[in-house]
């Protein structure tokens, strides 16, 4: 598990998370909201949204898989009072992007 000081820094560079990735899908802050919301209600999602997920262009590299989980996790960590709060969704799309694989 990452530290608070971790997810805080990779909080702030959220907005980055796809630089460099060659699409424009996850250029706007309403496309990033999308992302995180999506992330933080993975449980509650069908799982033919749970695909669509792990398929956005932005999201097919490992690396770049990681650091929206992280920044996620840090958004909900990041808020007054849920600091020490576990992030189950973390592990839950990380094992489903294990189970997608060819």
């Amino acid at each position: 598990m990452a530290s608070t000081a971790d997810m805080r820094a990779q909080r702030r560079t959220n907005r980055a998370l796809c630089d460099g990735c060659g699409t424009a899908e996850y250029a706007n802050s309403r496309d990033r909201g999308a992302l995180s919301g999506n992330v933080h209600r993975a449980f509650e999602l069908r799982p033919s949204t749970v695909v669509d997920l792990l398929e956005r262009r932005c999201l097919q590299k490992a690396e770049r898989f990681e650091h929206a989980l992280l920044a996620c996790e840090a958004d909900s960590r990041g808020r007054l009072g849920l600091e020490q709060s576990p992030y189950p969704q973390r592990e839950y799309l990380q094992r489903a992007r294990l189970a997608r694989r060819p």
